[in-house]
């Protein structure tokens, strides 16, 4: 880098707005060529901004800014700032700034008001200037001078304006930075375009004169390869964004398409390009979803990660850092260099971690001061009920509260070797009252209860004949699975659950088939023990209740209503169902097979996802049923819709060579549909018996003759698909049988798909409904430049 010179080097904070001015501002001024008219002025041969710099990172934390930003300020010939009121708060900006003004004249620091008024956005430090004069006696004596710096400004009510007024922000920039007027670049600038127009109009015109004819034909040629080039534009973004929601990109999956459909119906638009808008918005969902609630970005190279109780911060653990993200501002509050990343915890009282020395650290995100905790600690474990910080050492189990310590426990008075022992696992309850742990000491393994509000240890035992051990409680019991070391063979077949009382004496005792099982975890429904493939849930007695089956590598446990749901490393949920016959397993709504999942944490009510070849970390929330639901059709209409096997289709036209399968007549009685053995349906005109359209849709079979018509939704419903009134496929009704449509001709009633007692009342959308639904959700929201650059995603305003 020392070789490597800059224009401009921009310096920004890192969250939402500043970092999207950045991006757009550092794209715009290395695009951007000087009119050849002032080339002359310049007099360097240069005729764009060759290069500037841009961290795409947040800075380590540290005293220091880093070696490669030092030097590329030191490289850089003008400073850009973007100022919003949150910029005086970054002391990395600070830094950047001042590193910068000792080394160069302060002429050469450019401003960008992206947000705020000046006097709570600019920097102080650039808003005087100290120099040398000399006072009554002839002294030398430094006076403070105030100085107005040279800004652009670049405010707007949205992305969207903010892009447009960017172009004028990098006219002046690079007036400031090639010694030009302002007015000359922009003068020009609009020379360039109007001579540009000129040159077109006269060519077009000339053309026109000459070859009328030919020049017309050669439009509407034209004319239609680009609506052929956008349709099939439009059918990309439409495969684009069902790729985007499977990965939990919810907002993005519908930019992807809102961006290539039009205002009005009338207008003409994709019909994939529209079903996939209705997929992400999920206007008509019945089943029990979670739905992507929002995303944010995560460091590359991650190992795992948690979340704040409150959902508000993550901890994201890295190859020798971990980093703290704001998640609603979805930036990086703090990161801390540790090799022993791993043995991080997140709680409501900060960032506690053990560094390289095996100290415990608590770190103060809003302020980055760090506390000694404990001079020596291996292993933490937060319990939130009781805001205590259990840490494990040679000297025991300490459990601290507000940064002091509230008890110790030294465990060789149960005959453990505190200097020896190695922990397996931690098991904490849901009010953070008790704690299960498992540990190693030599050879042997031990299980005991803390009972963290008292401050002591429970009980505490050996487990004999074991390979290994992992406990659970729920306060009054200790639940251990124990397994040996297997046959002859080395494989091992089957495991032991106990149930111990506080004295030691076993109450239940359950041989488990399976082997390999890691995870425990005690509910209000009983108790779940999970392996990667398998998973028993059992009642208090150690009673096996059921199994759940079918996942591939369990990577999050949720609690359920009744029981439990694993989240699979597929994005699958799979639940148990012992109390009732209906299915309860929630899903990941829109997410596929395709989009592996790495890491899952959970909050009470949200989960959050990392996708193994994303960098985004996705939200996601329980939903509640979009649809009424109803017990019974009630005021429901029936059907309009008339099927009949006699029905005369014989002067239909090219029937003779269709093999008829099934037969319908539309509810308005203007269209018939056909089935075919070969899985078309084909729509005939009841007037003039000719066919208007052909449908390959295999799976649509008119068994039950079901061809309504929904006078006051515009809207023709074949099985469980949606069609306008040019047979063009709008959107799908959830699974479910169509069991009536409502008096006000614009609803349904679908059955459950789990139960003939429950049924949904749901009310369709019309498109322009849909398209100011799609706007709603997305605000003035505008996908990274990641997302649109990887996808081929046309931003807002370009």
């Amino acid at each position: 880098m020392e070789n490597v010179r800059y224009d401009a080097f921009i310096s920004y904070r890192h969250c939402e707005l500043d970092s999207f001015i950045s991006e757009n501002l550092h794209k715009k001024l290395e695009s951007y060529k000087l009119p050849a008219s002032v080339l002359k002025k310049i007099g360097t041969g240069r005729t764009k901004i060759e290069r500037v710099f841009r961290d795409e990172a947040e800075l380590p934390l540290s005293d220091n800014l880093s070696d490669p930003i030092t030097l590329a300020l030191d490289n850089s010939e003008f400073l850009i700032v973007i100022c919003t009121p949150r910029l005086k708060e970054s002391m990395w900006c600070r830094k950047e700034i001042e590193t910068f003004v000792n080394t160069h004249d302060r002429k050469h620091v450019l401003l960008v008001l992206a947000e705020g008024e000046p006097e709570e956005s600019f920097p102080d430090i650039l808003m005087y200037e100290d120099i040398t004069a000399k006072d009554e006696n002839g002294n030398d004596i430094t006076v403070r001078v105030d100085r107005e710096p040279l800004a652009a400004d670049c405010r707007a009510e949205n992305n969207r304006q903010r892009l447009k007024a960017l172009d004028n922000v990098v006219l002046k920039l690079c007036a400031a930075i090639f010694g030009l007027n302002y007015d000359d670049l922009r003068q020009r600038h609009r020379e360039r375009q109007i001579r540009r127009r000129i040159i077109a109009m006269s060519s077009a015109l000339a053309i026109v004169s000459v070859f009328a004819v030919t020049c017309l034909a050669f439009t509407v040629k034209i004319s239609r390869q680009n609506r052929v080039i956008s349709d099939k534009y439009a059918g990309a973004m439409a495969s684009v964004s069902e790729n985007l929601l499977s990965q939990g990109l919810r907002k993005d999956a519908i930019y992807a398409v809102r961006n290539v459909l039009p205002d009005n119906e009338k207008d003409g638009y994709n019909t994939d390009a529209y079903n996939a808008l209705v997929q992400a918005i999920a206007p008509y969902e019945t089943e029990k979803c979670y739905f992507p609630a929002g995303d944010f970005h995560a460091p590359q190279d991650v190992r795992g990660f948690d979340v704040s109780n409150d959902g508000a911060y993550a901890l994201i653990r890295c190859e020798g850092f971990f980093s703290v993200r704001d998640i609603s501002e979805d930036n990086e509050v703090c990161r801390v260099e540790s090799e022993l990343s791993d043995a991080t915890l997140f709680s409501d009282a900060g960032v506690v971690y053990i560094d390289d020395n095996l100290r415990v650290m608590q770190l103060d995100i809003a302020t980055g001061e760090e506390t000694v905790l404990s001079e020596e600690g291996y292993d933490l474990y937060y319990a939130s009920g009781t805001k205590t910080l259990l840490v494990f050492s040679s000297e025991g189990i300490t459990g601290l509260k507000d940064g002091r310590e509230d008890f110790k426990i030294a465990l060789d008075a149960a005959g453990i070797d505190d200097a020896d022992m190695e922990v397996e696992n931690v098991y904490i309850t849901d009010d953070g009252a008790y704690a299960a742990f498992s540990v190693y000491e030599y050879d042997d393994i031990w299980c005991g209860i803390i009972d963290i509000s008292a401050g002591k240890l429970k009980s505490c035992l050996k487990v004999e004949d074991a390979d290994c051990a992992i406990a659970c409680t729920d306060g009054s019991r200790m639940y251990i699975y124990c397994e040996n070391e297997g046959d002859y063979t080395g494989v091992v077949t089957s495991g032991l659950m106990k149930a111990v009382d506080t004295s030691g004496k076993e109450t239940a005792v359950c041989d488990i088939p399976g082997s390999g099982f890691y995870k425990m975890q005690e509910g209000d429904n009983g108790i779940i023990l999970v392996s990667d493939s398998l998973a028993y849930v059992l009642d208090d007695d150690l009673n096996i209740r059921s199994a759940i089956t079918g996942y591939m590598d369990a990577v999050c446990v949720l609690p359920a209503e009744e029981g439990f749901v694993i989240v699979d490393a597929l994005g699958r949920m799979f639940s148990d169902s012992v109390f009732s016959n209906v299915d309860r397993t929630y899903s990941l709504y829109g997410h596929n097979d395709d989009a592996m999942i790495s890491h899952a944490a959970c909050t009470d009510d949200k989960l959050f996802v990392k996708y193994a070849d994303t960098n985004r970390i996705v939200e996601y929330s329980p939903d509640e049923i979009t649809a009424k639901v109803m017990k019974d059709i009630g005021d429901a209409t029936g059907f309009n819709g008339n099927s009949d096997a006699d029905i005369d289709i014989s002067d239909l036209e090219g029937i003779e060579d269709i093999s008829v399968f099934y037969r319908a007549v539309s509810g308005d009685g203007k269209y018939i549909a056909v089935n075919s053995n070969d899985g078309i349906l084909f729509i005939y005109d009841t007037s003039d018996k000719r066919k208007v359209k052909e449908i390959y849709d295999s799976d649509i079979v008119l068994m039950h003759a079901v061809f309504p018509y929904l006078k006051n939704a515009h809207v023709y419903i074949i099985e469980n698909r949606v069609f306008d009134e040019n047979f063009n496929m709008i959107s799908r009704l959830p699974n479910g049988a169509l069991a009536a449509i409502g008096k006000d001709q614009k609803s349904v009633v679908t059955g459950s798909p789990y139960s003939l007692d429950t049924y949904y009342e749901i009310t369709l959308m019309s498109f322009d409904e849909m398209i100011r639904k799609a706007d709603d959700i997305l605000g003035d929201y505008v996908p990274g430049a990641d997302i649109c650059e990887k996808y081929n995603i046309d931003h807002a305003g370009e």
